[in-house]
């Protein structure tokens, strides 16, 4: 590894570090990333930037789903909230096993996930992600809506990390319990395929 390629990681690694402080902090919550399952070494912000350098280097697609948990039916109290939290640590469980190897999974502050799919598109992102939604509405308690996208020309951490969010968005108004995805123009489900036109 080149010292440019060095210079350029860490370059990446502090901006990729900003977007998502941005990201977090537009959705009125303070970032926390957890690596949970395979690779607990590496935390969101590494691998988001590992994935823009060879981006830049090698042309190395790469995509990015987020999930948010929808509306628990938990009663608010004491007790909720101990069952909120194993729910939350079952869902990690659950979201690690279930990717393939070279994905990673960061759960992130509150009731939401991200995953990180490198060489990936975003068709396969998509059916990838409608998949774990699927999963998770058969073995857990609760239901969740993701959003996801792929890395586009020109892209950068804040562009990647907003249509992310906005997808997610969207399947939360039209959800619950759905995934869409943004493709850079227009915001679709992944299931049926009917476009929604960005604000």
């Amino acid at each position: 590894m080149n010292l440019w390629f060095d210079q350029f990681s860490v370059l990446a690694a502090l901006a990729v570090g900003a977007a998502l402080g941005y990201f977090f902090g537009r959705r009125r919550r303070p970032v926390v990333i957890e690596p949970v399952g395979r690779d607990k070494r590496r935390g969101l912000i590494d691998v988001l930037a590992d994935q823009f350098a060879l981006l830049t280097r090698y042309g190395s697609p790469f995509s990015l789903a987020v999930f948010k948990v929808d509306d628990f039916d938990i009663p608010p109290d004491s007790q909720g909230r101990l069952d909120r939290d194993r729910i939350m640590r079952d869902l990690a469980r659950l979201f690690a096993g279930f990717v393939r190897e070279t994905d990673l999974v960061a759960r992130c502050e509150g009731e939401e996930f991200a995953v990180v799919m490198p060489h990936t598109g975003l068709e396969a992102a998509g059916a990838l992600s409608e998949r774990l939604r699927a999963r998770v509405r058969q073995e857990m308690p609760v239901t969740v809506c993701g959003g996801v996208t792929t890395v586009l020309d020109g892209d950068s951490p804040s562009g990647l990390l907003s249509r992310a969010a906005e997808a997610m968005d969207r399947a939360n108004q039209l959800g619950p319990d759905c995934v869409y995805r943004h493709d850079g123009e227009q915001i679709e489900s992944v299931v049926e395929e009917v476009p929604v036109a960005t604000p």
